[in-house]
């Protein structure tokens, strides 16, 4: 992960359903805030909007916070 200092804290879990039934995401943040008003309601959304950014100016980009919501954080860290 680029940035890890930015990072105050991460959950690996080993099952991406985690949280997913009544959870909706109030705010994602990759580099900047999303307008408030932008919710993103099932992990389909989360995937499509991480896919979307996740490679801005060659630099990648990452969710660095999420509040009321689980992500699962999926592949090698560390």
């Amino acid at each position: 992960m680029h940035h890890r200092q930015d990072i105050l804290s991460s959950k690996n879990t080993a099952s991406p359903t985690v949280g997913l039934d009544s959870a909706i995401v109030d705010k994602i943040i990759f580099g900047h805030e999303l307008n408030q008003s932008y919710c993103l309601n099932s992990i389909d959304e989360v995937e499509k909007e991480i896919l979307n950014r996740y490679d801005i100016k060659r630099e990648s980009s990452f969710i660095i916070s999420a509040e009321n919501y689980i992500v699962p954080i999926i592949g090698e860290c560390g």
